[in-house]
């Protein structure tokens, strides 16, 4: 096994790096420098696959990422999902930090992780992959400190890819990364994920705002749209979220309460593929991509709602307002690392 570097573009005079590495099995990963970017994960090709195509989503070029408004398999940080208000109290300070997403900050805000251009080193020996490391300055992003990163990509010969989130900072700050992989496992990606069933070890949801925004409140999923404590089909759940379609937009984007470390399992329409998401946070968010659109080409095809899924583990969003979510803030001095492995079986 071993991870191999290549120039993918230039980004305002720096180079910008594809990092591919595969493991003894046939499973295959490549990363970019941009965001820190998980671009592709390709399962063993069978001879029933008229071509292989990558199971998470990704652009062909530079270009496209830098016009990209998904976060594409981007990593995100330093607070993943929605910060109320754009706004928080840290050691009896508040800090004011990009509003682009309405009056709130979403991942990160537009100057975050998955704005930079990260180093990168290659990983080699038994388990293979790349780590990206980058200091982020306060004055940057705007949340407090400054902070020494690393983001590590780790694949093994039992098909797991690890995802290892690594800070520390030099002032009290928040620190809750994902990745915004998009999952999509079927061979022919044009007919979507509403074929995909979806098991989410959660019998609780967050109840949110009309800007996404968490109100407090845990809601139970039984016998709703959001019940995934058993397997289920997608389509199930999206029909009634959207009324049969008819409301465009809807669908899943929705934090869940783990109840596991085993966070999610998600498989293709014939059930001959399947990742299972394990983490050490408390919390996934699942975004169905309900607001797709046709004006870019995605794994050669045009992008559409409901093409592929997004499973973002994370500690619950807006924990900084929330006593009862969990703690995203990382203390002076203090290092925090969580990991994220995305399992994968092909039968």
């Amino acid at each position: 096994m071993d991870c191999k570097k290549k120039l993918f573009g230039v980004y305002k005079n720096q180079s910008v790096y594809s990092f591919v590495f595969s493991n003894d099995n046939g499973f295959s990963v490549e990363c970019i420098s941009y965001g820190a970017t998980l671009k592709a994960l390709y399962f063993p090709r069978r001879q029933s696959d008229s071509e292989n195509k990558s199971v998470v989503l990704g652009y062909d070029n530079l270009d496209d990422y830098l016009k990209d408004v998904y976060f594409l398999g981007s990593c995100i940080g330093r607070t993943a999902g929605r910060l109320g208000k754009a706004s928080f109290e840290l050691d009896g300070k508040i800090y004011n930090i990009d509003k682009n997403d309405g009056d709130n900050n979403l991942h990160g805000g537009k100057n975050g992780f998955h704005s930079l251009i990260w180093d990168g080193q290659t990983i080699n020996g038994e388990k293979t992959g790349v780590k990206f490391f980058k200091t982020i300055k306060s004055d940057y992003d705007a949340f407090p400190g400054n902070m020494n990163l690393e983001i590590t990509y780790l694949l093994n010969n039992d098909n797991e890819l690890e995802i290892v989130f690594k800070g520390t900072s030099d002032k009290a700050t928040l620190f809750n990364p994902t990745n915004h992989a998009y999952f999509n496992l079927n061979s022919n990606q044009d007919d979507g994920i509403l074929n995909h069933y979806l098991m989410l070890n959660a019998d609780k949801y967050l109840k949110t705002d009309e800007t996404l925004i968490p109100t407090g409140d845990k809601i139970d999923v039984k016998m709703s749209a959001y019940d995934f404590t058993k397997e289920r089909l997608i389509d199930d759940s999206l029909k009634i979220l959207t009324k049969n379609y008819s409301n465009k937009g809807a669908g899943l984007d929705t934090p869940f309460c783990l109840n596991s470390s085993i966070a999610a399992v998600l498989k293709n329409a014939d059930k001959s593929r399947c990742i299972t998401i394990i983490t050490d946070r408390n919390a996934i968010v699942v975004y169905t991509s309900n607001y797709f659109d046709s004006k870019q080409t995605i794994n050669g095809i045009y992008s559409k709602p409901y093409m592929a899924i997004a499973l973002e583990a994370q500690v619950l969003p807006d924990a900084i307002h929330h006593k009862n979510f969990g703690n995203t803030v990382v203390m002076k001095s203090e290092t925090k690392e969580y990991k994220t492995i995305i399992q994968m079986r092909q039968y």
